[in-house]
């Protein structure tokens, strides 16, 4: 029988982060189709599932910004089911702008340190294709919002941003995530136990992958499935993908496909 895990009071998350000093180092790089990989369409029925319930999967609004996209799908479903007692997020989170704005409140500082002593009126939002799909190319101020904002960043530049804070706990898989987080990690991999754990408890989690053909990616995590014939899998939520909200990927491909690509960092305990 399926589980669907609808929403629990003060939650941790677990999450894992974009890399290569920031995620999406490519264009367009994510989980398009591979032969390893289902779409729920694909998918047999199965005795042991769990699922979270009101995750909406999102795009991300340029070629760079996969680490917006992950960490806006988190936050959302954190925020909807947070106690009454803490803070509100920004109310554009779940908004159609609310990826630009995300990542406004990232670059805010250059993008005003780049209007000063110039008649420039900059925002991310400029730079979003789904805000502004019909940009003017030759219009300064779209030209500036992009050198600025399409840039690859972490989710740690999301969680410890003041607006959207969230606090975390690394898990490095890789030598430059130990170097990058040796002062503290909880675990030293995802086992198949705990990532049904964190699903079961209502914690989604988003985990960066490093492509073998270069550049770094950020997807999230939002079920588990223990299938015939194909064994422990996991629901991929991947802004790349429009037709379904997730695919579904076997557990031994989460951890890394040789020539394909390598698992790179997790960060757990992510909470408000």
């Amino acid at each position: 029988m399926r589980q669907v895990v609808t929403g629990i009071i003060g939650i941790s998350l677990l999450i894992l982060a974009s890399a290569s000093l920031s995620g999406c180092v490519e264009v367009n790089v994510g989980f398009e189709p591979r032969d390893y990989t289902l779409r729920p369409s694909e998918v047999p029925p199965s005795g042991a599932e769990c699922a979270l319930s009101g995750l909406v999967n999102r795009r991300q609004n340029t070629d760079a910004w996969c680490w917006a996209a992950s960490s806006q799908m988190v936050m959302e479903y954190l925020n909807n089911i947070a106690s009454p007692q803490l803070p509100p997020l920004p109310k554009s989170l779940g908004t159609e702008n609310g990826q630009c704005q995300l990542v406004n409140a990232i670059f805010d500082t250059d993008l005003r340190h780049r209007e000063i002593n110039t008649d420039l009126s900059l925002s991310c939002c400029k730079a979003d294709r789904i805000t502004n799909p019909h940009p003017d190319n030759n219009d300064p101020n779209v030209t500036e919002s992009r050198n600025i904002c399409v840039q690859n960043r972490w989710p740690d530049d999301v969680f410890n941003h003041p607006d959207y804070h969230h606090e975390f706990t690394p898990v490095p898989y890789s030598d430059f995530q130990f170097d990058r987080y040796s002062h503290h990690f909880a675990i030293e991999r995802l086992t198949w136990q705990k990532l049904k754990d964190e699903i079961c408890q209502n914690r989604p989690f988003i985990f960066v992958v490093q492509w073998s053909g270069g550049g770094r990616d950020t997807s999230v995590v939002g079920g588990y499935r223990e299938l015939p014939n194909v064994g422990e899998s996991v629901e991929v939520h991947d802004h790349l993908y429009t037709d379904d909200d997730f695919f579904v990927m076997p557990y031994w491909a989460f951890l890394g496909v040789p020539g394909d690509f390598t698992h790179d960092l997790d960060y757990v305990n992510i909470h408000r």
